[in-house]
C-alpha cells in the first residue's frame, strides 16, 4: 500500500501576472487536504470521494503520464479522500498534481517532485506558472518568481478570513479572459500585470514589517487589477461591499477570479 498527500493553499498578491515572470504571494492552508491511497489490484480503478464528472478523464490522464514517462501500467485502485473544495482557489488541481507526482515517483520515476507536478498541472490549466504547486507544497508562505522560491519569515501574522464567495469558476476561462485583453488592447494589459507587480511587492514589504495599512493597500490595489481583467461579477462586487461594510478594511478575490475564495484584511 502507498498513501501520500498534499494541502491547500491561498495567494496573497500576483495572481494571473506570475505566469508572465511576475513575482506572487502564496500562503499554505494546512487544514484542508487531499489523501491518495493506492493498493494493488488486478487492473487501474479510481475513486473520488468529492463528486467529480472527471474520473474517466483522471484515469486517461495518468495513463498518457505513464507512456510519456516510459513506466509500466498501474494496476491497483486508486482512492482520493478529498478536503479541499474545488473550483474555488484553494489549488485542488494543485493538490491532484503533486499527489499524483509522488504516485510516479514512487513507481521509479526520477525526477524532482515540484519539477513533476508542475509538469502534470499544464493538464489542468494549459499553462501553469507553478506557484499553485508550491504553495500545496510548503509548509510556510512563500514569496514565488519564475519558479524560484522563497519562505517569508512573517513575525506579526495579519489577521485575514478566507471566505468563501459560493461561486465557482473555471481557472482557465479566467486566464483566457485575461490572454484576450492582452490580444484586444496589450498597453492596458502590460500596464494592469505592473501594478499587480507593484502590489506583490507592497504585500511582502508589509508582511514583513507588520505595516497593516500598507498591506491593506496592497490588497486593494490587487483587486483594481482583477477588475481592469473584467474579472469581477456584479455578484463579487456586491460580496466585496457587504464584506466591508462588516468591518474589512481591505478586500480581494483570491485566485483566478470570477469567484471562488475572497479574502478579507481586518485591523
Amino acid at each position: 500500500m502507498f498513501k501520500c498527500s498534499a494541502h491547500a493553499k491561498w495567494i496573497l498578491a500576483g495572481e494571473h501576472a506570475v505566469l508572465r515572470g511576475h513575482p506572487a504571494i502564496v500562503f499554505p492552508k494546512m487544514d484542508s487536504q487531499l489523501k491518495l491511497q493506492f493498493e494493488p489490484a488486478d487492473r487501474l480503478s479510481i475513486s473520488l470521494d468529492t463528486p467529480s464528472e472527471n474520473i474517466e478523464q483522471l484515469e486517461a490522464l495518468i495513463k498518457t503520464l505513464l507512456i510519456q514517462k516510459k513506466l509500466p501500467p498501474i494496476n491497483g485502485i486508486l482512492h482520493f479522500d478529498n478536503h479541499i473544495p474545488m473550483g474555488k482557489g484553494f489549488g485542488f488541481s494543485a493538490a491532484l498534481s503533486i499527489c499524483l507526482a509522488k504516485l510516479l515517483i514512487h513507481f521509479g520515476l526520477k525526477e524532482p517532485l515540484f519539477s513533476l507536478a508542475h509538469q502534470i498541472e499544464h493538464h489542468f490549466h494549459g499553462k501553469s506558472s507553478g506557484l499553485d504547486i508550491a504553495g500545496c507544497l510548503y509548509d510556510k508562505p512563500i514569496y514565488f518568481q519564475n519558479s524560484k522560491i522563497i519562505p517569508l519569515e512573517i513575525t506579526s501574522w495579519p489577521h485575514i478570513q478566507l471566505i468563501d464567495s459560493g461561486i465557482s469558476a473555471r481557472s482557465s476561462l479566467c486566464i483566457q479572459k485575461v490572454y484576450r485583453l492582452f490580444e484586444s488592447n496589450p498597453n492596458l494589459a502590460h500596464t494592469v500585470d505592473q501594478e499587480m507587480k507593484i502590489s506583490c511587492l507592497m504585500a511582502k514589504e508589509a508582511l514583513l514589517t507588520g505595516d497593516i495599512k500598507q498591506l491593506a493597500d496592497a490588497i486593494e490595489k490587487g483587486q483594481s487589477c482583477f477588475s481592469k481583467w473584467g474579472l469581477i461579477t456584479p455578484e463579487i462586487s456586491g460580496q466585496i461591499k457587504m464584506i466591508k461594510e462588516n468591518g474589512a478594511i481591505a478586500c480581494k478575490l483570491s485566485g483566478a477570479g470570477l469567484g471562488g475564495l475572497l479574502i478579507g484584511l481586518y485591523d
